[in-house]
């Protein structure tokens, strides 16, 4: 089976890439378990100038093998294959041995993948680099924007549009009947109606967001409920009907 996002060497083929992975066996010897391992070891036989062609490399391979243009998932991938094998090189790192230290090895490794990581930081458009503290910041500015966002589009009670009648379902009757207006701009002989397409989340938001009735305020459910005729409207509340008065054309 070959592996979801890393392409390794094939067995007797002289096109071979030096980005590709593992040793060239036949199939039924080629092991995929130990794919990230195989990715972290040519991120550390490679020249940091290679370090993006590697990554390209290996991208245009996951979205053929997955008939995918999903780069995120790609590059999140990626970061944890590094992230995981650097803590196996900061253990290996720490670790005193009588025969021989380690720790130069290891941290030279450490500071390779480091490098590739870093390299990668003008791929992420999706902030998965990020250190903690640049997560944190991140997250503040996002909800400073939100905010600003609910500000701007939130109408404040007293510049509500204020409508008085004697039930608020009559209120809503009113744009039922408005809803249905013909579309007398059709020139075919059937009349279809002018708001064809009624998404009826946004109709409740501008009712509940921009208009008081007797007063009160309209909870966003109370007007979906409405609109999406959860709450049927009684016909002796139909108090509003629009006419439309066609005119016809003559020829002079």
């Amino acid at each position: 089976m070959r592996d979801k996002y890393f392409k390794f060497k094939k067995f007797n083929d002289s096109h071979r890439s030096i980005f590709d992975l593992g040793i060239p066996l036949p199939r039924f010897f080629t092991t995929r378990s130990m794919s990230d391992k195989h990715f972290i070891n040519k991120v550390l036989v490679l020249h940091p100038d290679r370090f993006l062609p590697l990554y390209d490399y290996h991208l245009h391979y996951f979205f053929e093998r997955n008939d995918s243009k999903n780069e995120e998932q790609f590059l999140k991938k990626v970061i944890s294959v590094c992230q995981d094998e650097l803590e196996d090189f900061k253990y290996r790192a720490k670790i005193k041995s009588f025969i021989w230290d380690n720790k130069k090895k290891y941290e030279g490794f450490i500071e390779t993948v480091e490098s590739f990581i870093n390299k990668l930081k003008a791929r992420d458009k999706w902030g998965i680099i990020l250190s903690e503290n640049e997560q944190i910041e991140k997250l503040k500015k996002e909800i400073i924007n939100l905010k600003q966002q609910v500000e701007d589009f939130l109408v404040l009670p007293n510049y509500k549009i204020k409508v008085t009648c004697k039930d608020k379902k009559h209120f809503f009757n009113l744009f039922e009947a408005i809803l249905s207006i013909p579309d007398l701009t059709n020139e075919s002989s059937e009349i279809t109606t002018m708001f064809s397409e009624k998404p009826n989340k946004t109709w409740a938001k501008i009712v509940s967001n921009h208009f008081k009735v007797n007063n009160e305020d309209i909870p966003l459910q109370t007007a979906l409920n409405y609109f999406d005729k959860t709450t049927d409207i009684k016909e002796k509340d139909r108090i509003f009907e629009i006419k439309i008065n066609k005119r016809i054309k003559q020829n002079n």
